[in-house]
This record gives C-alpha cells, sequence and structure tokens, in this order.
C-alpha cells in the first residue's frame, strides 16, 4: 500500500496511525494522530491495549483510554497529574489501536527522559 501511493501516486491509505501530538486536558492526555483513516478502532478486544502514562515521578502505569475520532484521551486513577504518554513501548507490548481501514499503530512516546526506557510493571 505505501508502494502504491509513494512511489505510484495513487490515493490509498498506506500507513497506520501515527503519533501527531499530546496535550494535557484536565487529568488526562489527549493524542492526536495522523493516519487516522476512517477513525480509531480496537482490533480483538474491547479495550485499547499499550498505552502506559506517567507523572513527574516518571512511573509509568498501564494507562485507561477514551476513542474520540481521530484522537484517544490516556489517563490512569494512579497517576493524578499525568505528563508523558507511551503506547507499545516495552520488551513485548500488547497493542491493538488500528485505523479503521486495519492499519496499526506505530509504537511512540511523549517524553524524552533519558536513561532506562524500559517499562515499569
Amino acid at each position: 500500500m505505501a508502494a502504491l501511493a509513494v512511489a505510484y501516486g495513487r490515493d490509498v491509505p498506506y500507513s497506520g496511525p501515527l503519533y501527531e501530538s499530546a496535550e494535557v486536558e484536565e487529568g488526562r492526555i489527549r493524542v492526536r494522530f495522523t493516519h487516522a483513516t476512517g477513525g480509531l478502532g480496537i482490533k480483538g478486544g474491547r479495550t485499547i491495549e499499550g498505552f502506559t502514562v506517567a507523572g513527574q515521578d516518571r512511573q509509568f502505569k498501564p494507562a485507561l483510554t477514551k476513542i474520540e475520532e481521530d484522537s484517544i484521551l490516556v489517563w490512569s486513577p494512579e497517576v493524578p497529574y499525568p505528563v508523558a504518554v507511551r503506547y507499545g513501548w516495552g520488551d513485548n507490548p500488547q497493542c491493538n489501536l488500528f485505523n479503521k481501514v486495519g492499519l496499526p499503530a506505530s509504537p511512540f512516546r511523549t517524553d524524552d527522559w533519558p536513561g532506562a526506557v524500559r517499562e515499569m510493571r
């Protein structure tokens, strides 16, 4: 699909959701995506897997999520003041976020903290 779009100039979806931006909204972080063709969806479950969130202490906790068109709200009751989000970031993450044409989202992180990047579970 990427070859059709990039090399041949065809108007076809060629990428899964890619991180675009994140902003804090009242104890939650809204994550926006490009390539959310047809909207965002979940494959193989009823909840999105693979998101974690951290506060200033840099301790990532599993996150709850809510899809809203081409964005996702991410939060955790364990992190009242979130500052960073990661998706698919770990040794063997379970991830199931796709766009509506069936292409998977790419892993990303919103932080640039130095040191170990392994998730704390």
